[in-house]
């Protein structure tokens, strides 16, 4: 069994796009079978050879002070659980953090290879980039109960769409549950691309290169970016971008020179992106617009929520999930997609978790970027895609809830986070 467990840890990677789940009764927790292969891997490791470290894992010294404020932050949010507005709901919810908590720790186990970890994400996402093109163009995507596929079409209300001068678009759902996720994901899988592509510093259409081929998925990624038509994963993707090079630069001349054909294709492919779909594109950008009006108005409406839902239970928060509940309470009788979480992570934990686990948060956010800094001092090139993942995460945490209030958001943000401690290790 132990010669098997990277490749289930990278079966598993392929598969976290999918969302294949069992509904209860109550018809809002679920469980997703990724979530299910996730605990039986992590729960049979310590039977898979030598245990080190307690759990059997294989985890290096320098990312134990990671785990173990992992550790205080679950068992944190467990208090919260106990003190949540609805403590079934929130115990449901903090199933979903402990899961990704689960895939953090299988990443960090070193018989994991961290650049095969980036291929396996990128190939389990082109399937789902597929669907997306499909969905837009054809105005519609189909449900699947197995597959786990919601029905969406553009003349539905409740659809995710781009109101055009001259017309209505679907926007990208993939296999995921809002467009602003799937952009989240193609964002991330874009950067490992090019990471992988930069990685031997020679460009692919050299003798004997087979990078090559991954011009394809490069030119599928960039056009997917662009259908997901999502702000945040539009401009996590770009400063990311600018944020890599600096550092490339900065760091290694030679590399950077190496990676600029990589990076101007991606740009140039962007761009003719862009250009071909111009009219929904730009649209994401016109105020005067209903939705986009809309979408403006109800952002602002959050901030000034959040001090209504923060300050009665300021220590240890509404409980997990319980955001949206406070809202509620605070104002019945709307319908229930009138009730949002505030579309900013930091300070959806802050109110769901209290002072106490957002400080444990920032302390477990703290030792990460402690080992990202170091590896950029010591002149590591990996490194610098670890600053790459970490300012995705940092952009879409700050204008958007999934990383937190979603199941696929929790496993972006746990692959990310374990990426980058993998890729700046010395």
């Amino acid at each position: 069994m132990q010669k098997y467990f990277p490749h289930l840890v990278y079966l598993i990677l392929f598969l976290l796009p999918w969302q294949t789940r069992y509904i209860f009764a109550d018809g809002v927790s679920s469980v997703y079978a990724v979530e299910l292969l996730i605990l039986g891997l992590f729960l049979t490791s310590p039977f898979q050879g030598e245990a080190r470290w307690g759990c059997g894992l294989h985890i290096k010294f320098e990312h134990r002070p990671s785990v173990r404020l992992l550790g205080l932050l679950l068992v944190t949010s467990l208090v919260s659980v106990l003190l949540a507005i609805n403590r079934p709901l929130a115990f449901y919810l903090w199933f979903h953090l402990l899961t990704a908590g689960a895939l953090f720790l299988l990443l960090l186990d070193q018989r994991v290879s961290p650049m095969a970890a980036l291929k396996v994400f990128v190939l389990g996402l082109i399937i789902p980039i597929v669907l997306g093109g499909a969905q837009v163009f054809m105005g519609t995507a189909p449900s699947s109960s197995w597959l786990g596929l919601a029905p969406h079409d553009a003349s539905t209300l409740g659809s995710s769409v781009i109101e055009g001068a001259a017309s209505r678009w679907l926007r990208a759902y993939g296999t995921f549950d809002h467009p602003n996720i799937f952009g989240g994901y193609v964002a991330t899988g874009l950067l490992c691309i090019l990471a992988l592509l930069s990685r031997h510093g020679n460009f692919p259409f050299s003798r004997g290169n087979t990078k090559g081929l991954l011009l394809v998925p490069l030119c599928l990624f960039s056009f997917a970016l662009v259908i997901s038509f999502s702000r945040s994963a539009w401009l996590a993707f770009l400063l990311a971008l600018f944020v890599s090079g600096a550092l490339l630069l900065w760091k290694n001349r030679v590399r950077a020179q190496a990676a600029l054909p990589f990076l101007s294709i991606t740009l140039l492919l962007i761009g003719v992106f862009v250009g071909v779909l111009s009219d929904p594109v730009f649209s994401r950008f016109s105020p005067e617009l209903r939705l986009e009006s809309r979408s403006l108005t109800e952002r602002v409406s959050e901030y000034q929520q959040f001090s209504s839902v923060f300050l009665p239970r300021p220590l240890f928060g509404t409980g997990v999930g319980g955001y949206t509940l406070a809202l509620e309470k605070l104002d019945p009788g709307k319908p229930d997609w009138a009730y949002q979480p505030i579309h900013n992570t930091l300070l959806l934990v802050l109110a769901e978790l209290g002072i106490f686990g957002a400080f444990f948060m920032l302390l477990f956010a703290a030792s990460v970027d402690k080992i990202n800094y170091a590896s950029i001092r010591r002149g590591s090139v990996r490194a610098i895609t670890a600053i790459g993942l970490g300012t995705i995460l940092l952009v879409v945490a700050l204008l958007d809830h999934y990383l937190w209030s979603t199941w696929s958001g929790l496993a972006l943000f746990a692959f990310s986070i374990a990426l980058t401690l993998r890729l700046s290790e010395n």
